[in-house]
């Protein structure tokens, strides 16, 4: 049976965006992403000890101080935006397998998730058989062609998909 206690609740952030720049850190309504993404964990039902903030920029970590979370501190190489490397930018997931058995990854860039639904997530994953569980939501998705005109992605193989969760052994 799964606990909580063995899952590593990871809130992943750094300055270097390569679209909006700091977006981590600038207003966003009487906050910022970053700081609604913090507030929103610490009201969910994870255990405190099993909170991190990763992030090696210092504005990031002079903000995480402020709310008295478990900091993980990222490499250089980890929040250089220029990381081509998918195991640089995630190095605490070796750190971290050695004391805990589930990975769960936050992505701070999501302001309108809900403490109910990430709630239900952990609820859901708990329940389940599986290792793993995925979030996917439908989207309509717009992306800009090398010649900077807007046209909706066109997959031959794609379909549109309802809203679900994805478990796998």
């Amino acid at each position: 049976m799964k606990s909580v206690n063995d899952i590593i609740f990871i809130l992943g952030a750094r300055i270097n965006s390569s679209r909006v720049i700091k977006k981590m850190i600038r207003k966003f309504s009487n906050t910022t992403l970053f700081e609604l993404a913090i507030k929103k964990l610490k009201d969910c039902k994870i255990p405190k000890e099993n909170l991190y903030i990763a992030v090696g920029d210092p504005e990031l970590i002079e903000i995480a101080k402020k709310y008295d979370v478990n900091i993980y501190y990222r490499t250089e190489k980890s929040i250089n935006s220029e990381v081509l490397d998918i195991r640089d930018a995630f190095e605490w997931c070796y750190d971290f397998s050695k004391s805990h058995k589930y990975f769960f990854w936050i992505n701070a860039c999501q302001p309108f998730l809900k403490v109910d639904t990430i709630n239900n997530f952990i609820d859901q994953f708990l329940k389940s058989n599986n290792r793993s569980l995925i979030s996917v939501n439908l989207t309509k998705n717009y992306f800009w062609n090398y010649d900077e005109t807007l046209s909706k992605m066109n997959f031959k193989h794609s379909k549109e998909i309802e809203n679900f969760a994805f478990n796998t052994k």
